[in-house]
């Protein structure tokens, strides 16, 4: 009986390493191409390939005798999208960043080009007025992880962005030129994170990493805030060897690879 089930999983297992390999390919494929591709013998990939196919998950065109997925695939994908909450999934996160740092952590996504705050929770090291900014909104340009949604912007869609919404200044370290905005985005695109250095608010600092999906994109950011005179540039490594680890969990979870 252990062997039937051991056998069974690794068909499964199996099945899975070709979707994902057929996937990744991104073009029709020969079994003997997906045989060499996934390393599995070219028997065991027509007999799971018929099992796919069967189901409905993959087409051969009889023609060019070429496999490819089909889009049941996405019907699949948009139900487990509909049933996710991502502020649900990330939650949990955001305590154990508070609990390490002691300060604020933030989740917060992009819409109709400005940051919303979708969930916070208080450090141990402040009181919970971050709390209060759940579903407030905030400027892209000066917010840490307002910046990483920038990231998504094209050339164009940044010059839109800064036509449309412009950049107000907020505090003296406010970037308001576009040049400097452009400078500062790559910058963090070479990082790999971003700073708000008292930029919304004077004597506040904040740290933001990126939280990807499934698309590779940017889906939101999670970050930390407070005082300047302990979020210091000294520190910046020890805010991030927190958040970046959870931004990574968060990503998986979200379909990131």
């Amino acid at each position: 009986m252990q062997n039937q089930f051991t056998t069974k999983n690794q068909s499964v297992d199996k099945a899975f390493s070709i979707i994902e390999y057929m996937s990744s390919m991104r073009m029709p494929l020969k079994l003997l191409e997906i045989a060499k591709g996934t390393g599995f013998p070219a028997s065991t990939v027509s007999r799971l390939l018929t099992s796919l196919t069967d189901r409905g998950y993959v087409y051969q065109n009889k023609e060019t005798l070429k496999y490819s997925l089909t889009l049941k695939f996405c019907r699949i994908g948009d139900s487990a999208k509909s049933g996710l909450n991502i502020a649900e999934v990330v939650h949990p996160y955001l305590i154990d960043i508070s609990n390490k740092l002691g300060e604020t952590a933030y989740f917060a996504i992009e819409q109709d080009m400005m940051l919303v705050y979708m969930d916070a929770v208080g450090g141990s090291n402040i009181s919970n007025a971050g709390i209060q900014r759940i579903g407030k909104i905030a400027p892209l340009h000066c917010a840490g992880i307002g910046k990483l949604m920038l990231l998504n912007y094209d050339y164009k869609k940044l010059k839109k962005f800064i036509e449309t919404k412009g950049l107000e200044r907020f505090t003296p370290n406010t970037l308001c030129t576009e040049e400097d905005l452009r400078d500062e985005l790559n910058k963090v695109k070479k990082e790999g994170y971003a700073v708000d250095d008292q930029e919304c608010d004077e004597g506040i600092r904040c740290v933001a990493v990126p939280v990807r999906d499934y698309t590779g994109g940017i889906a939101g950011g999670i970050s930390v805030s407070g005082p300047a005179d302990r979020i210091t540039p000294e520190s910046y490594d020890d805010y991030l060897n927190v958040l970046f680890p959870v931004s990574k969990k968060i990503s998986e979870r979200l379909g990131f690879e």
